[in-house]
């Protein structure tokens, strides 16, 4: 899962990334991970986080964000 995940974000935890991608790469990116993600032992969260969280996000170390605008944290 990792794999195809980093191709649309960044990872900021072992298991976490950040990704800002449209509805369509959204949709893109579940698709491929349906392929491969084994519901007994994976799990696939993504949570949207609009521009007025993005900026009550408090950071300390690890990789700086992305741009200022919308994006999917994939968990």
């Amino acid at each position: 899962m990792n794999k195809i995940i980093k191709g649309y974000g960044v990872r900021v935890q072992k298991s976490v990334f950040e990704c800002q991608i449209d509805e369509s790469e959204k949709r893109e990116m579940i698709a491929a991970l349906k392929d491969i993600l084994n519901k007994d032992e994976d799990t696939l969260r993504i949570q949207p986080c609009c521009q007025k969280d993005w900026h009550q996000i408090l950071i300390s170390g690890g990789p700086q964000p992305l741009e200022d605008k919308p994006f999917w944290l994939v968990d």
